[in-house]
């Protein structure tokens, strides 16, 4: 049920919640998205060969005043044509981004205000 409701809440749609963390001063949210085929971004041929894995540490927008993480184990997929290997797309992040999009977001409705960029970086 409180997976549900992390999900819903952060827009994880299609994600996997495996475990979720609460300690003194953040939330860290383990994440990952169910196995599916890939297009590839050299030949555009679709795999499903999954090479590795690699744990990638995002921020978020924080929840109940905390510093939210999500730590996402993202796949990194091989091609079974031309050879080339490409990482998963994931809805929430953007290409090489260490942040989502709703934190972005969050900076430019800040800016709205009459803040100054000071107390919005702490915030």
């Amino acid at each position: 049920m409180q997976h549900n409701f992390i999900i819903n809440l952060l827009d994880l749609k299609r994600a996997i919640i495996k475990k979720v963390r609460y300690k003194k001063n953040f939330v860290k949210i383990h994440i990952e998205l169910p196995v599916r085929e890939q297009n590839c971004s050299h030949c555009k041929a679709t795999t499903t060969k999954i090479k590795d894995y690699r744990t990638q540490i995002i921020k978020d927008i924080p929840i109940r005043f905390k510093i939210t993480l999500l730590s996402y184990r993202k796949r990194r997929y091989q091609c079974k044509e031309c050879g080339k290997t490409f990482y998963e797309k994931a809805h929430f992040l953007p290409k090489r981004a260490r942040k989502t999009t709703r934190v972005t977001e969050f900076i430019v409705d800040r800016l709205k205000t009459k803040q100054s960029m000071k107390d919005i970086a702490r915030m």
